[in-house]
């Protein structure tokens, strides 16, 4: 039977009748480093089909004669044990729910390592509705920020960023492109070029916190993007999402 890549609705049966695909978790080393000893491990279980299901990239992982189809067993570096949770929680139900004790701020940084991870796997449901979440929430954040946002958000919004431009391609925030972000939510550059409009957009508030020089150094092709990004961004009346929230 064909896989339908989350198009209609999944054969519940079928999939849980499947057996379990472990997932392994690794923190530290590199992506393509097979060897796992001496690295912290995490394993979680999910059912193949569910799995094969997400993506057809994540079908040839489940799916092949290699060492990972034949053991069931999926390696997966660079990624928070806690988002990968999420991930299968995605992969269930179509959602994902963040802990209640996510602190103000974090929240966008989740949401940018989730649509990392979906783009990482080419899923695209996942792709969508991180980045419809991470949109969200910042529009909250940005009508919260009047008031005097607080450090520790900023410093959360920071973090988002660099792991965007880190991880992801970016692209600037121009109103034609904004536009486009409207029908084409799941681009892999969106998540990025929102992030950065947002801080370019606000960057007195940044720029009072001692954080930001620091990040900034920590990567100064990110620093020169956002000055370039804030000619582009200040002249805007609209933030990108009233594109989206109209």
């Amino acid at each position: 039977m064909a896989q339908s890549f989350q198009d209609s609705p999944p054969n519940i049966k079928r999939h849980l009748s499947s057996p379990f695909f472990k997932i392994v978790v690794v923190e530290g080393g590199d992506e393509g480093q097979a060897d796992t000893k001496g690295a912290a491990e995490n394993v979680l279980y999910i059912h193949k089909a569910v799995l094969a299901g997400l993506s057809p990239e994540l079908e040839k992982h489940v799916n092949n004669d290699m060492k990972e189809g034949r053991n069931n067993t999926l390696v997966v570096r660079e990624v928070d044990y806690s988002v990968m949770q999420m991930f299968v929680e995605f992969a269930y139900t179509q959602s994902y729910t963040l802990p209640e004790d996510t602190p103000g701020g974090k929240e966008i940084l989740i949401h940018v390592k989730l649509f990392s991870l979906a783009d990482r796997f080419n899923v695209q449901k996942l792709m969508e509705v991180s980045f419809e979440n991470l949109t969200s929430d910042l529009q909250i954040l940005g009508s919260l920020m009047v008031g005097g946002p607080k450090a520790d958000t900023l410093d959360y919004i920071m973090q988002a960023c660099l792991y965007a431009f880190a991880n992801l391609p970016t692209r600037p925030p121009t109103p034609a492109q904004c536009e486009a972000v409207r029908y084409e939510g799941s681009d892999n550059t969106a998540a990025g070029a929102f992030l950065l409009h947002f801080v370019s957009s606000r960057v007195h508030y940044f720029a009072r916190c001692t954080f930001f020089e620091d990040y900034l150094e920590l990567d100064l092709k990110l620093a020169k993007r956002i000055l370039c990004f804030v000619s582009v961004a200040l002249p805007c009346l609209e933030d990108p999402w009233e594109y989206i929230y109209d």
